[in-house]
C-alpha cells in the first residue's frame, strides 16, 4: 500500500489531503472520512484543480524546476489561483517531502487542462500531475495522470481527510534549503550549482577505470608509482577529449597535483633546493591536454583530514607525510 498526503497553502485556508490507491489499507484507519464539499468550498460543483509536485532529486535541479514551473504556470494560466503545495507521506515527512503547486483555474477556462499539459510534457519525468474532481455525489476525486505521450488518466482515488502532523511541513522543509548548519552542505550546493549550470561533467583524477589499482601502485618504488599517476592523467586527459563534445568538463586534480606530490617527495632538505619558477621542471608536458582554466583549491590541514575521515577513506602514505613533515607540507 501507499499513502500521501498533500497541504494546500494560502493566506486564508489549509488543507490536508490524503490519496489511496484503490484496495490499498489507509494508514490512518480503517474508515477515513471523506472530504465534504464545505470542506473544500473552493473547489464547485463541476470543478476542475491540479496538482503538481516535483519529486525528489538533485536539489539544485529540483529548486529550479520548482522555480521555473511556478514562472510559467503564472504566465500560460492568467486568472488561476497558483498556491503551495507539499507532499508527503505521513509516516516519514522528512525523507518523503515533495514541493509544488495547487492550482485552481478560473470559472469558464475550458482550455485549462490543454495549456497545463503544454506547460508540463517537456518536465514529465521529473514531476507528478493529479486532477480533482467533484461531480454531483459528495465525493472529490484525484486522477493521476500521464503526460508520455499525451495526457491520460491512469489511476482514479477518493480524496479523504487526516489530521494534520505534529511537525509542520513549512519547519521540515527548512533545514538544508533555506538555513544551512555547515559550511560543507552549502558548498556542495554551490559546487552542485556550478556544476548544473554548466550542464558540466565531473571527471577525477586518477580515472575509474585504474583507480581500483590505486593501493598497489602506492606501495611501489617512486619510479613505478609516479608512472602510473602520469598514465592516468593521460587516460583521464581521453576521457576529457570524449565528454568535452558534449559538455564542458570539470577535472578534480589533474597534472599539477602529480608533479607536485612527486617534486615534493624527491626535494630534500628545505625549500630552498626547490626548483626556481622558470625551471623546466614545471614545463607541461607537450602531448598532455591543458585546461582551459584551473582553480587551485587550499583548505586547513585540519579541515583537510577532517574531510578524508568524513569519507571514510584511509590516509595514503603521502598524505599522513603531509601531517608529519612540515617541509613536505609547504
Amino acid at each position: 500500500w501507499k499513502t500521501k498526503v498533500i497541504g494546500v497553502t494560502s493566506s486564508v485556508r489549509k488543507q490536508k489531503l490524503n490519496w489511496e490507491e484503490p484496495g490499498c489499507l489507509n494508514i490512518h484507519g480503517p474508515q477515513a472520512p471523506s472530504m465534504d464539499p464545505n470542506d473544500w468550498p473552493m473547489l464547485p460543483p463541476g470543478g476542475l484543480a491540479f496538482s503538481i509536485c516535483v519529486t525528489k532529486g538533485q536539489r539544485v535541479k529540483t529548486t529550479r524546476l520548482h522555480k521555473s514551473l511556478g514562472l510559467q504556470l503564472s504566465e500560460e494560466l492568467p486568472g488561476s489561483q497558483i498556491l503551495k503545495l507539499f507532499s508527503y507521506n505521513p509516516e516519514n515527512l522528512h525523507e518523503t517531502l515533495e514541493k509544488g503547486f495547487f492550482i485552481l483555474p478560473p470559472p469558464g477556462c475550458p482550455d485549462a487542462e490543454r495549456r497545463l499539459c503544454d506547460v508540463l510534457v517537456e518536465y514529465r519525468k521529473d514531476i507528478q500531475l493529479c486532477g480533482y474532481k467533484r461531480e454531483e455525489e459528495p465525493e472529490i476525486w484525484q486522477c493521476l495522470w500521464d503526460l508520455d505521450g499525451g495526457a491520460k488518466e491512469i489511476t482514479r482515488s477518493k480524496v479523504t481527510r487526516v489530521e494534520e502532523p505534529v511537525s509542520s511541513p513549512f519547519v521540515d522543509s527548512i533545514k538544508g534549503s533555506a538555513v544551512f548548519y555547515s559550511l560543507e552542505d552549502a558548498c556542495d550546493v554551490l559546487e552542485e550549482s556550478l556544476r548544473s549550470h554548466l550542464k558540466a561533467e565531473l571527471l577525477r583524477s586518477p580515472p575509474g577505470s585504474i583507480n581500483q589499482w590505486r593501493s598497489i601502485f602506492d606501495s611501489e618504488s617512486s619510479l613505478i608509482k609516479r608512472a602510473y599517476y602520469a598514465a592516468g592523467n593521460y587516460i583521464g586527459a581521453a576521457e576529457i577529449a570524449k565528454a568535452s563534445k558534449t559538455s564542458p568538463v570539470i577535472m578534480d586534480r589533474f597534472w599539477h597535483s602529480t608533479a607536485a606530490y612527486a617534486i615534493a617527495t624527491e626535494i630534500g632538505g628545505g625549500i630552498h633546493n626547490l626548483p626556481d619558477h622558470h625551471h623546466d621542471v614545471y614545463h607541461w608536458p607537450d602531448d598532455l591536454l591543458k585546461p582551459d582554466l584551473v582553480i587551485l583549491l587550499t583548505v586547513s590541514d585540519e579541515e583537510r583530514i577532517r574531510r578524508i575521515h568524513k569519507r571514510g577513506l584511509q590516509e595514503t602514505k603521502e598524505e599522513k607525510e603531509l601531517e608529519a613533515n612540515n617541509m613536505f607540507k609547504q
